[in-house]
């Protein structure tokens, strides 16, 4: 004596195909690194960071030049670097 719903082969689940775990994967790597959360972190980091660099070559477009000697720059140096953007490194 059988009963029906015994009988059922059991199957293993069939795995996905490359092209859908890529998929899977590239949707699980966008949600976690590009939230508005991450992108306004970033923002605000990048705007310290130029912000740092602008007044740091203000100030050191107004340093004399003794005390150029001490931190080992001469006057072309520290006129160079206080020429270059604030966005540039």
């Amino acid at each position: 004596m059988t009963n029906s719903h015994y009988t059922e082969t059991i199957r293993p689940p069939t795995p996905p195909s490359s092209s859908e775990s890529r998929g899977f994967l590239r949707r699980a790597l966008h949600a976690f690194w590009f939230t508005p959360d991450l992108a306004a972190i970033a923002a605000v980091r990048a705007l310290i960071l130029w912000h740092k660099r602008s007044r740091d070559r203000a100030r050191l477009a107004a340093m004399e030049p003794y005390l150029l000697r001490d931190i080992g720059l001469t006057r072309e140096q520290a006129d160079s670097e206080a020429a270059k953007p604030f966005w540039r490194a």
